[in-house]
This record gives C-alpha cells, sequence and structure tokens, in this order.
C-alpha cells in the first residue's frame, strides 16, 4: 500500500482547508464513504468485511496523521 502524504495538518485555525483537503485525498484513497458514514461495515460476507475494515483503517490513519498534537488528544 502506498503511503499518502498528508498536505496539511488541523491546528485550529485552517479547518475549512484542512476539511477540503482531506476529503480529497480520502475521496482519491476510495474510503470517504467509510468517514461519512455512507458505507457502513457489512455484517455477513466475510471478504466483504475486511475489505471494508481495510478502507476504515486507511481512513483512520489519514486523519491522524492530519492532526495536530492538540486535536489528536481527542481521537484517542
Amino acid at each position: 500500500m502506498e503511503s499518502e502524504k498528508v498536505l496539511i495538518q488541523l491546528n485550529g485555525e485552517n479547518c475549512s482547508q484542512w476539511k477540503f483537503e482531506i476529503e480529497v485525498v480520502l475521496e482519491a484513497r476510495d474510503c470517504l464513504d467509510v468517514v461519512s458514514g455512507e458505507t457502513t461495515c457489512p455484517q455477513k460476507d466475510e471478504s466483504e468485511i475486511k475489505a471494508w475494515k481495510k478502507r476504515d483503517a486507511l481512513a483512520r490513519s489519514i486523519i491522524s496523521r492530519s492532526l495536530d498534537d492538540f486535536h489528536h488528544a481527542f481521537i484517542r
């Protein structure tokens, strides 16, 4: 899996720009729908569950790396 470089970190003064940048990255990595709740974790098919969990982990990783220390404390 290729690493996604996050170009902006949320710092309390750039919320609109951060949101735009993160949505672009999440969409490019095919996991925006997981974050938005549009796609929820499947309940039966193991391969679909595994694929969803992988996309969820990728989304959480992207978001986590885009937060400054202050905001990162809220997601631990």
